[in-house]
């Protein structure tokens, strides 16, 4: 009788990745915010946990594989577990970067000078907790409705552009860890709609073709 097969990757796993992804972000934006040692810390007493989370998923692969048990499937359903697994490493990656930003500032004890981050922080915060929400309650109406707020989207890409600009304009010290917090933020907004798009069955591609067609060009004259 042929061994029943497993992927390394269980929906019990994604729950408790996106869950340290949410805490990841929303204490990495506090941290930019208020630039407290507390926050800082809060996020890096979670990291262990978070590495000793991928650390389980990786020696589940390998004895899954060692017992020659494990399910080699392209399934859609496969894909989509697959895409929202990389999703939250990028997102995870952001949130450090922008932890590790604001760090540096206050190190440098550099003043924040742009308030418009912690708005585009507060938008990409949101749309985390929809992907959380729609993941955990197996909801995929709270991930169209990520998907389907085309406007939301643009004036986001708006909002983000002309703060870089400004940034780049800035001669303050503090402008080039912002621009780099500024980035993460675009990945994370970018990593929320790749889950909402996993979650989604349908592949949305009128929306998607709107959307690129007006899609927003930094710094264009």
């Amino acid at each position: 009788m042929e061994n029943q097969r497993h992927s390394y990757l269980s929906r019990s796993h994604l729950l408790k990745m996106i869950m340290f992804a949410q805490r990841a972000v929303d204490s990495s934006i506090k941290s930019y915010e208020f630039g407290a040692l507390e926050i800082h810390w809060l996020f890096w007493k979670d990291h262990q946990g978070w590495l000793n989370l991928n650390r389980r998923i990786a020696d589940r692969g390998r004895t899954l594989r060692s017992a020659r048990t494990l399910a080699i499937d392209s399934s859609q359903m496969v894909d989509s577990v697959l895409r929202i697994y990389g999703a939250l490493q990028v997102m995870y990656a952001a949130a450090a970067e922008i932890v590790h930003s604001a760090a540096q500032m206050d190190e440098l004890d550099q003043t924040r000078h742009s308030p418009q981050l912690g708005e585009l922080g507060g938008f990409v915060n949101g749309l985390l907790r929809l992907c959380t929400v729609a993941l955990f309650n197996e909801e995929v109406r709270h991930a169209r409705m990520i998907l389907l707020d085309r406007r939301g989207r643009q004036q986001f890409k708006m909002a983000l552009c002309r703060t870089q600009y400004e940034l780049i304009r800035s001669k303050g010290a503090s402008a080039r860890f912002e621009l780099a917090i500024a980035a993460a933020l675009e990945q994370i907004a970018e990593q929320a709609y790749e889950i909402a798009q996993a979650l989604v069955p349908r592949v949305f591609e009128e929306e998607d073709h709107l959307a690129a067609a007006s899609e927003v060009t930094c710094f264009a004259a």
